[in-house]
This record gives C-alpha cells, sequence and structure tokens, in this order.
C-alpha cells in the first residue's frame, strides 16, 4: 500500500533529486525532472532548499551540483569509519592487556553510537556494536559534546530533556554545563556509574586532521577495578591510542 503521509512523500521526491544530480553532474531542472519524473516546478521548489541548506551548489545560472554539505557528510562519515576499523586492534590490545571493555563511538544526532566494542567478560551493558546510549551520562558521549563548538553545546544543553538514570547521573542542565567544561579542560571524561550502577568508563576524544573532534574512545569497568587512584593511567593508556590514529592518518 502506498503511503499518502506529505512528509513521506516529499522525503522520497528529496532523495530521488539528491541520488539524479549525484548520477548527472552539472545539471538543470529539466534534466533532473526527466531523471525523477517529477514535475518541473516541484523539482524547483525542493532544489531551492537544498541550495538554501548548501546540499547543492549552483556553479552558473539554473545549473545545479551536488554541494560542500553531502560532501562534508560523506567526507566525516568515511573518516569516522576509517578511524574506527584503525582502532579496532589497538583497543582490542588494550581490552586483553587490561581486562577492560573498550569502545569507539560516534555522535548521531544527540546519542553516541558504538563502533567497536571490545568486551572482556560478562559486560553490563548491551555487546551489540551499533547500539546506542545517551550521550550526557556517558563517558564517549561528554568527550563528544564536551569538545564541540561552544553553540552546538549550547544548543545540546537547551533542546533535551536529562533523566537520571542512576543516583550519580547529572541532570541539571547549568550542572552538566560545568561539568562538561571541566571535562574539555581535563581532556577526558569520566562516567561515574552514571549509566549502570557499578561500572566506571573513562574516555577521551579523538581528533581528525582539521583538530574537529571526530570520535572518542574509552575503556570500562566494575567500579572496584576503575578507581581514582587507577584513572590517570587509564587515560594515558587510551591517549597513546589516539596518537597513534592521529600519527596513522598523516
Amino acid at each position: 500500500m502506498v503511503s499518502n503521509k506529505p512528509s513521506s512523500g516529499a522525503a522520497e521526491r528529496t532523495l530521488d533529486i539528491i541520488e539524479a544530480v549525484a548520477q548527472l553532474g552539472v545539471s538543470r531542472i529539466s534534466a533532473i525532472a526527466d531523471r525523477t519524473r517529477l514535475p518541473e516546478s516541484t523539482v524547483h521548489r525542493i532544489v531551492a532548499r537544498l541550495v538554501a541548506r548548501g546540499y547543492f551548489f549552483s556553479p552558473r545560472t539554473g545549473h545545479y551540483m551536488v554541494g560542500h554539505t553531502l560532501h562534508r557528510i560523506g567526507h566525516s562519515a568515511t573518516e569516522q569509519s576509517m578511524m574506527a576499523e584503525r582502532s579496532r586492534p589497538l583497543l582490542q590490545a588494550l581490552n586483553r592487556k587490561t581486562g577492560l571493555h573498550t569502545h569507539f563511538g560516534i555522535l548521531q544526532g544527540e546519542m553516541v553510537s558504538y563502533l567497536i566494542i571490545c568486551v572482556n567478560g560478562q559486560h553490563p551493558i548491551s555487546p551489540v556494536e551499533g547500539t546506542q546510549l545517551e550521550a550526557y551520562c556517558s563517558g564517549i558521549g561528554k568527550a563528544l559534546i564536551a569538545n564541540e563548538t561552544a553553540e552546538k553545546r549550547a544548543e545540546y544543553l537547551s533542546r533535551n530533556d536529562f533523566v537520571a538514570i542512576t543516583p550519580n547521573t547529572i541532570t541539571d542542565p547549568a550542572e552538566l554545563d560545568r561539568h562538561l567544561t571541566t571535562v574539555r579542560e581535563s581532556g577526558f571524561a569520566l562516567d561515574d556509574e552514571e549509566i549502570v550502577p557499578g561500572l566506571r568508563c573513562v574516555a577521551v576524544p579523538v581528533f581528525n586532521r582539521d583538530q574537529h573532534v571526530a570520535a572518542a574512545i574509552s575503556a570500562s569497568g566494575p567500579a572496584h577495578l576503575v578507581t581514582g587512584r587507577k584513572v590517570p593511567t587509564i587515560r594515558a593508556a587510551l591517549s597513546r591510542i589516539t596518537q597513534q590514529l592521529a600519527d596513522q592518518t598523516r
């Protein structure tokens, strides 16, 4: 059955137009309309929105091509995937050496997606790669948000309702903002039993060659193993991995 929801139809038309221009290269409205079998007026309206958002670019009047926003999204996704795979053997080695669970995660929307999860023994959180967790109470999430631009960080803090998952979860936006400032200044984040009672996690950001935060890596384990005295050692081990990743991208 064909859906009659306007939003679904609009999304399909927009995707059809993006795919058409990606295939055709520099295109006129008439050529895009022919390829997508959409009315030229519809194509013109959607293309104008895509140009305004940077998804399309007009090199000359009446002609359109894929713009910088799509290139940036594609590059970012590829860059993060490459970083994740390069980090896998390093995180596996740290996992074997320390007995801690190790992870590589990225921010997708307002959630952390775990692209790499190296489990050691019984894990209190789902060990499936691709698992998503809230960012505000996870070590990786805090490391990522803390190193975003001030505008993105403020936007994140203003549009979320922070729920207490454990008694240690920080839910007050102002307190979380101060905490994230400390995370940024110290260079690492700590999930102090904020998602699972008895589980502590240390995380550090991973920067790309342009020095923008692209991902974060972490090591977690039972709180009696990840003690305050051991946090500096765990952080140092994670930082060595980020340095190795940086060396591999030069």
